[in-house]
């Protein structure tokens, strides 16, 4: 019961400024509420140093250029 709750909380804390980690847990916890715990392991476990090491493989550049 309490697993299906998280998503609310974490929505709930929605507002202000959020660091990387609280982002990143808020991500795999909205996963694990949708019943996606591929998604929400990804998402635990991906750091910052390993996304850029996958966009620098892939993209040839780990630098995102936002609209």
């Amino acid at each position: 019961l309490a697993m299906r709750q998280l998503p609310e909380v974490v929505l709930s804390k929605r507002k202000g400024q959020w660091d990387d980690r609280q982002v990143q847990v808020a991500a795999a916890v909205l996963a694990l509420g949708q019943g996606n715990g591929w998604f929400a392991r990804t998402y635990y476990e991906l750091d910052r140093a390993m996304l850029d090491h996958l966009l620098q493989q892939e993209f040839g550049s780990a630098e995102w250029d936002w609209p």
